[in-house]
């Protein structure tokens, strides 16, 4: 909620040269909550830079389905304990189920945080859900052990 943090991420992209279309910036739901309209005017700057923005963690704080109609994100990021739950129950199963299709009608990608299991990773799939973050696919490692892995 910098005021001036979209300008601060345009001269930093400017300075490095970094490709804005390969930056996603996260937001948490929490950052709304301090100022809506402002926080959106925000979010539109970045995207016209060519950044993408996802919203973290959605579904954990102070969730509205008004912000996933209002806000210009591109991608929102299932919370882990949603993913749980789906694996252990039905009103797990379809609230993740009916989350994934309403963030999709909107035209937002999904990201499922927290897949531990195949079971989750076939349910996900299965509601729609085309990307993952989890211990299924690698755990947090440094630098050094990511750059010697081999990745083929």
């Amino acid at each position: 909620m910098h005021n001036k943090f979209e300008e601060n991420v345009k001269k930093i992209l400017n300075r490095t040269g970094a490709n804005p279309k390969k930056l996603t910036l996260e937001i948490t739901e929490s950052v709304l909550v301090t100022g809506f309209e402002l926080a959106r005017a925000k979010l539109v700057a970045l995207i016209e830079l060519g950044v993408t923005v996802a919203l973290d963690d959605f579904g954990t704080g102070y969730s509205s389905l008004s912000y996933l109609r209002q806000l210009p994100v591109q991608h929102v990021k299932i919370d882990r304990s949603f993913v749980k739950d789906a694996s252990l129950n039905d009103d797990g199963k379809t609230f993740v189920k009916n989350l994934v299709q309403l963030c999709n009608d909107l035209g937002q990608n999904v990201v499922a945080e927290g897949v531990e299991t195949e079971e989750q990773h076939r349910l996900l799939c299965e509601f729609g859900a085309t990307s993952f973050q989890g211990f299924l696919y690698g755990k947090p490692m440094d630098l050094e052990h990511f750059e010697n892995q081999n990745l083929a």
